[in-house]
Parts: C-alpha cells; structure tokens; sequence
C-alpha cells in the first residue's frame, strides 16, 4: 500500500512540475491552483560593507488555495 502511494505522489508531482514547466496553470478541484510568478530583479544593500547588490529576475511557483481550502484551515 505504501508503494503505491508513493508512485501515485511521484505521478503527481511529475505532472504538476511538467505543466508547470511548460507555462501552464495547474488547478486541482477543490484544493487550489499552482501557477509560475515572475519575480523582478531589484537592489539590495549589504549591511556589512554598504555595497549595492542586484538579484537577478526568477521565477518561483506560486499555490494559491481554493476558498473552501481557506475557510477549513483558519
């Protein structure tokens, strides 16, 4: 049984990284959608020696929940 779930979840998360790799959006009924943010490069300083530092633009994956989700978690 534990076998199985674990190559259900792989499955899974296989799919979602895919889509999500591939530029789609990926909603799940009922628990939420995962999508891809861009984020913006911007200046940061470091405190130790003052130099102005730049990060560099990426992109991170975003969950949003499904309200009934929401509603049932606070």
């Amino acid at each position: 049984f534990i076998y199985f779930f674990i190559l259900l979840l792989d499955s899974i998360t296989t799919t979602i990284g895919n889509s999500l790799i591939g530029g789609e959006e990926v909603k799940i009924s009922e628990f939420g959608t995962f999508k891809i943010k861009e984020v913006a490069s911007r200046r940061n300083i470091n405190i130790a020696t003052g130099e102005e530092q730049y990060t560099r633009e990426s992109h991170v994956i975003k969950f949003l929940p499904c309200g009934e989700l929401k509603n049932a978690v606070r």
